[in-house]
C-alpha cells in the first residue's frame, strides 16, 4: 500500500479524558495538499483521511480503500452439495410429519 501522508495536518496527545487528540492545520500547506489531491476526492465531495496511532504519536494520511462489491451469490453457488428444498419436499412427501 502506497501511503501519502497529509501535509498541514497536525495532530498532537491531549491529557484530558474526553478529548482524543487535537489537530492544528496549517491553511496555506492543507490547501497545497487539497489542490495536489483532488483526484481522489470521493462522490461526497470529501477527501477521506485516515488519523492513526503509532509509538511516536498520531500521524495522518489518505484513506485510499475502496469497499469491493461482490456479486449477488445463489443459494445453489454457496452450497453446491445441497439439494433444492423443492426437490427434498417431493421426495420426503411419505413422511408424517
Amino acid at each position: 500500500m502506497n501511503k501519502t501522508w497529509v501535509n498541514g495536518l497536525r495532530i498532537f496527545d491531549n491529557k484530558q479524558d474526553w478529548i482524543v487528540c487535537d489537530i492544528k492545520i496549517n491553511a496555506d500547506e492543507m490547501i497545497k495538499w487539497i489542490n495536489e489531491n483532488r483526484a481522489n476526492v470521493n462522490e461526497r465531495g470529501s477527501i477521506p483521511i485516515t488519523i492513526a496511532k503509532s509509538e511516536k504519536g498520531y500521524y495522518s494520511m489518505l484513506n485510499t480503500y475502496e469497499v469491493q462489491k461482490s456479486k449477488e451469490v445463489t443459494t445453489s453457488q454457496h452450497s453446491p452439495d445441497r439439494e433444492p428444498v423443492a426437490v427434498r419436499n417431493a421426495v420426503n412427501d411419505n413422511l408424517p410429519f
